[in-house]
């Protein structure tokens, strides 16, 4: 009846992200999320997916590599399959690919994974988190010389037939984290190809 509980997993992830976020405790951020890992173990699999996108999301690269973050967000994918946290099952997912695009680890095995990915997004309805992930795997096909023009993204590919619908749909769904990772790729592509 009193103490902590399932949702207090995801109240200390969100709290130190929040911190790491807004107020740049960086530190005490990081160290809620650790709290929340914590916690997580007594409770077994719920939440798993929210809080490993919380914390292997947005907190854990404060201290580790972005690469290894990746098997985590794969095991959260996996824990919230399994006990329908669909929605943030998903979201490791995206998380996922925005993370390993800037690990700088080998783009060939990334686009085939995302293939799977960006297919089982749109399989089970996930439209928003489809669309955040959309920039990060055009970003990768442009950097593999699968672009025409490699600084912006508004190329059609398999992925995307139709570049402005994509975009059209983005702004009607009001996805503000698509728009904030179009926009994050755009600069990053003008900053790396001198297009700026």
């Amino acid at each position: 009846d009193f103490g902590y509980c399932y949702e207090s997993i995801v109240a200390l992830a969100g709290y130190g992200v929040l911190l790491a976020g807004l107020i740049n405790e960086y530190g005490d951020g990081y160290r809620f999320g650790e709290l929340s890992l914590c916690f997580q173990s007594r409770f077994g699999k719920a939440f798993l997916a929210r809080q490993t996108h919380m914390f292997y999301g947005f907190l854990y690269h404060l201290n580790n590599s972005l690469s290894d973050s990746l098997p985590h967000l794969k095991l959260g994918f996996e824990a919230g399959m399994t006990t329908d946290e669909t929605s943030d099952a998903m979201s490791c997912l995206s998380v996922w690919g925005s993370h390993y695009i800037n690990a700088g680890l080998p783009l060939g095995p990334f686009i085939d994974e995302m293939r799977d990915h960006l297919d089982l997004m749109q399989d089970l309805e996930q439209k928003r988190v489809w669309q955040v992930s959309i920039p990060y795997v055009h970003l990768a096909l442009n950097l593999l010389g699968k672009s025409k023009e490699p600084t912006t993204l508004s190329n059609s590919s398999e992925f995307v037939p139709e570049w402005e619908q994509y975009m059209e749909g983005v702004q009607k769904g009001d996805s503000i984290n698509a728009l904030r990772a179009i926009y994050a790729v755009n600069m990053e592509t003008a900053y790396w190809f001198g297009d700026y």
